[in-house]
């Protein structure tokens, strides 16, 4: 860009590119993809992360991890939150129009528990909240929600992410502290479940909304519910990935329970499966020219035309990297 101030003597002018240390990232239909920052900045790409629009920033007064989600049944609906170790905000922001407009609601989340998020695969207005001892649950995308207090309830580590079962609503399955928990929200009860798996170390849970779950343990092997949770089988052998305790698992729409990339939270390392989990590729992100050990603190899986799919990945105090997945 050049400027004149006098008439045709142009000076050139060096506009800086925005930068922007993304926190979380997150996509449900594998297109839309939202993201946010340490800031409270939100953007939107509407084309697979190749293009990005800054949306707003939100005055929150913290300086918080934010995290941002968006629920299998409509993605539309955008939520972002102060996530782990806050201590002066719970703050939530929401949208339903895909972020063309939003709210930063009065309806504050816990100030210093690691959270857990679950949405409801059929009703993108069902949300709810896990910290230690209480579940907060919504029926309006949390413009208003309700304290559930859950007998010895506990929400150690960070889970990716706790779901609803969507053959009764009244019930929760969650990660955390490498076990799989069943919340049921009428009795108040919790439940340690994760004999039922065929591991015995659960780092990460993905339903795919079709009645179907994933379970991940810390080294990859997976295991599959087709009741909502209520049973387990195996669905893949122990590919022996890097081990790590909490796991992000994303599922790609168009190829559901067969496409899957799942990264170590807080760690270095992604992994990638075509074909239901029989063979990962696993890729070392500290070894990128982009970044100094990318730091995992976020995935997405999308897929661009031409069915090239990549993973977008939010790395915790440095630049976002997109990785070609093979």
């Amino acid at each position: 860009m050049f400027i004149s101030l006098d008439g045709g003597a142009f000076t050139e002018v060096f506009t800086p590119m925005p930068y922007a240390k993304l926190t979380s990232i997150t996509s449900e239909d594998n297109n839309t993809v939202y993201a946010a920052d340490r800031s409270w900045n939100f953007f939107r790409s509407t084309d697979s992360a190749l293009n990005w629009d800054w949306r707003f920033v939100h005055s929150s007064g913290c300086d918080a991890k934010v995290r941002v989600r968006t629920p299998k049944s409509n993605s539309n609906y955008v939520i972002g939150y102060a996530d782990r170790d806050s201590t002066t905000c719970g703050a939530i922001m929401t949208s339903t129009d895909g972020m063309t407009t939003n709210n930063l609601t009065s309806n504050v989340l816990w100030t210093t528990s690691p959270l857990s998020i679950a949405f409801d695969s059929s009703d993108p207005n069902n949300v709810a909240y896990i910290a230690n001892g209480t579940v907060k649950t919504s029926t309006d995308f949390m413009a208003t929600n309700g304290n559930t207090t859950v007998t010895n309830m506990s929400n150690s580590g960070h889970s990716y992410d706790a779901m609803f079962s969507a053959a009764d609503p009244n019930y929760i399955y969650n990660v955390a502290g490498g076990n799989l928990i069943e919340i049921d929200l009428a009795g108040g009860t919790k439940t340690d479940i994760t004999s039922a798996l065929g591991f015995a170390s659960a780092a990460g849970i993905e339903d795919l909304g079709t009645g179907s779950v994933l379970a991940i343990s810390s080294t990859g092997q997976l295991d599959q519910s087709l009741d909502d949770g209520v049973s387990f089988g195996g669905y893949a052998t122990d590919p022996g990935l890097a081990s790590c305790n909490q796991r992000i698992l994303k599922t790609l729409l168009s190829d559901a329970g067969n496409t899957l990339a799942t990264a170590c939270y807080n760690g270095t390392t992604i992994a990638y499966t075509a074909d239901a989990g029989a063979t990962w590729s696993e890729i070392d992100l500290s070894n990128y020219s982009l970044t100094n050990a990318c730091t995992i603190s976020d995935m997405a899986i999308i897929e661009e035309g031409g069915g090239v799919k990549k993973a977008a990945v939010a790395c915790e105090n440095d630049e976002a990297i997109e990785v070609i997945l093979p």
